[in-house]
């Protein structure tokens, strides 16, 4: 019974908030750091996929490259981005099923190594963010994301490399990694 009461509580949550989550502009890093904690504290991939890369944001990508070649490409040059960037979105779809599929299963395996470790969900508290190998690549921000959690008074890592700041603010692109205890 407790688990369908869980069950039941987590679809209305969902139902009520996932539109609101899609729409949701992290314009700062510690929103997405925030939203990824919560979606495994939940155990809800489903949450997680919410702000994993989409077509929308590989056109708006695509759309910032091309204009920066066009102030310093030849027409030709630009005639293959702009191919090689159709061939890219045509591709797309199954793509970002391969690689949602290694962020799910990168999901699963950071709940179990952390429960292996003594994280307690129920009890677990999102700390923070830090951002490292911050880089900017045709006016795109990205950078690698470590999320920080407590559980009593231990703290623990979540890493989550290659999430960039586009159109609808910052998204993830890869898959979780498990840190482990932090400092």
């Amino acid at each position: 019974m407790h688990k369908s009461l869980n069950f039941f509580v987590v679809t209305i949550i969902f139902t009520l908030f996932a539109p609101q989550i899609l729409a949701a502009n992290f314009q700062k890093p510690i929103e997405l750091g925030n939203h990824v904690f919560n979606s495994i504290k939940l155990n809800q991939f489903k949450l997680y996929d919410l702000r994993f890369i989409s077509k929308s944001d590989i056109e708006y990508f695509n759309a910032r490259k091309l204009d920066f070649f066009k102030k310093n490409s030849s027409k030709s040059e630009i005639n293959k981005i702009q191919q090689t960037q159709k061939n890219d979105i045509s591709k797309f779809p199954s793509r970002r099923n391969i690689n949602l599929l290694a962020a799910k299963k990168s999901f699963e395996k950071v709940r179990v190594k952390a429960l292996k470790e003594g994280v307690k969900w129920k009890n677990a508290k999102f700390k923070g963010v830090q951002l490292e190998n911050q880089r900017r690549k045709y006016g795109i921000e990205s950078a690698d994301l470590f999320i920080t959690f407590t559980t009593g008074k231990i703290n623990y890592v979540i890493k989550i490399k290659n999430c960039l700041k586009l159109k609808r603010g910052w998204i993830l692109s890869d898959k979780l990694h498990w840190d482990g205890k932090g400092k």
